[in-house]
């Protein structure tokens, strides 16, 4: 079955002067924050961080650092974490870093390397950091010698410490590209990864449940009990999958979802991001969510 869903917009970060952001994503608290750069009248630019909660901009940020950022998400203490994608080595061959934390006056507090070729960056209400890889990131580019991120999925604390790194279930390829990941808190994350695109639920640092991939190159996921809503790659724009989680089972695609905008246009997913049972879809500037348990019950049979 499929089923056309319209969704109302969270947010246009689109703001005249400031150019597209540099990164729209979800935070634990509910908020969505986005990331500009500003440039200053004497030269270099500001990093201004838009937070968005309930479809109104609840806080706004500016940053006085020569760094660029991709992704920001809130720490306890009202702090913020912004981190870069990428990273390069130092004068002394070090790596630099590309996570900096900052007070809720826009103070830097401390820096540290998250490792290159970052996928997503998703913290939860304690403060802990689970960042994901793309394949750069776990198998390295020559240039940084062992990856930090060759698990392709880690857990750091709020100081930058790490406290755990994903290791498959048997029987499982190791990662080599993490598509999606969905953080439910410190103790529990989701991910799908390259290849060969299995569910894994990682619970107390362990693989716990496994899904064999069949539902195809999944980018994001969202999930309530075992009802998911799946981003396939390789699936038509605004097209997602209805995935049926079983315990014990394969998973199972039950039905379609072509998400809309308000206007009908179908979503074009510039980037979309599960936490907990809320999927994220950004579409350009604008941001749209969907709740996996807004979606009505006759969708799934």
């Amino acid at each position: 079955m499929q089923l056309s869903l319209r969704l109302p917009l969270v947010h246009d970060f689109a703001v005249p002067g400031r150019g597209a952001p540099a990164g729209i994503r979800p935070g634990h608290d509910g908020a969505v924050y986005g990331l500009h750069s500003e440039r200053r009248a004497h030269g270099g630019a500001d990093v201004v961080v838009t937070e968005v909660h309930d479809g109104a901009v609840a806080a706004e940020m500016r940053l006085s650092t020569d760094n660029h950022f991709d992704i920001a998400q809130p720490l306890p203490r009202g702090e913020l974490l912004l981190v870069s994608a990428r990273t390069s080595r130092g004068a002394g061959g070090q790596l630099e870093p590309n996570a900096t934390v900052f007070d809720a006056a826009g103070r830097p507090l401390r820096s540290f390397v998250l490792g290159d070729g970052i996928e997503d960056v998703q913290t939860c209400p304690d403060g802990a950091i689970w960042v994901s890889y793309f394949d750069e990131g776990v198998l390295g580019t020559g240039e940084f010698g062992e990856p930090v991120g060759r698990s392709g999925l880690v857990r750091w604390s709020p100081g930058g410490d790490l406290e755990y790194e994903f290791c498959p279930p048997p029987g499982e390829d190791m990662v080599i590209d993490c598509y999606a990941l969905n953080a439910v808190h410190a103790r529990e994350a989701w991910l799908s990864y390259y290849a060969p695109f299995s569910i894994v639920r990682v619970h107390d640092d362990h693989p716990v449940a496994v899904w064999p991939g069949s539902v195809g190159g999944i980018t994001s996921l969202a999930r309530a009990g075992r009802r998911a809503v799946c981003q396939d790659a390789y699936a038509d724009t605004g097209h997602f999958h209805l995935v049926d989680l079983s315990e014990g089972e394969p998973a199972r695609v039950v039905g379609e979802l072509r998400l809309e905008s308000d206007d009908g246009a179908p979503l074009q997913r510039t980037w979309t991001v599960g936490r907990g049972s809320r999927l994220t879809i950004v579409d350009g500037t604008r941001c749209f969510a969907i709740d996996v348990r807004d979606v009505p019950d006759q969708a799934w049979r």
